[in-house]
């Protein structure tokens, strides 16, 4: 299993793989809905952000890729868009799971830094595009 960037894909295929991401987003919106449900119901339940695999998608020369996700208490949602490289997504649960509680925790850190402008995007923090590409290098040579 690979990591991808979303920049690294062609651009034939750049509108494939946003519309995979968008159907994505649909799992973690029916996800989100089913845990505002059973948060109301009597039953107490401990919230985990980590959603795990929410989709597969092919593009067209026929590459599989995995669509993994993470939702905050705050809503904040992140994926990670994997390629498959033959080994089930299930091996990759733990590394996913470490991956997104740091990229939460960057984004966190650099959005709670009292110089980081309030009307400023967390994209145009060049130390947090840093910290995403090393957390990503450091989790798919654990993924490899």
């Amino acid at each position: 299993l690979s990591i991808l960037p979303l920049h690294d894909f062609p651009e034939e295929e750049m509108v494939m793989m946003h519309m995979a991401l968008y159907a994505a987003l649909d799992q973690v919106d029916a996800r989100s809905a089913h845990r505002v449900a059973a948060a109301s119901a009597a039953t107490p339940q401990s919230f985990e952000p980590y959603l795990g695999l929410l989709c597969p998608a092919l593009l067209n020369q026929c590459k599989d890729f995995y669509i993994f996700g993470f939702l905050s208490c705050t809503n904040i949602r992140v994926m990670v868009v994997v390629e498959d490289y033959g080994k089930p997504p299930q091996d990759a649960e733990t590394v996913m799971k470490s991956l997104f509680r740091q990229l939460y925790k960057a984004f966190v850190d650099t959005v709670c830094n009292p110089f980081f402008g309030m009307s400023a995007s967390v994209d145009d923090s060049a130390q947090f595009k840093a910290k995403v590409v090393s957390l990503v290098e450091s989790h798919q040579r654990a993924l490899a």
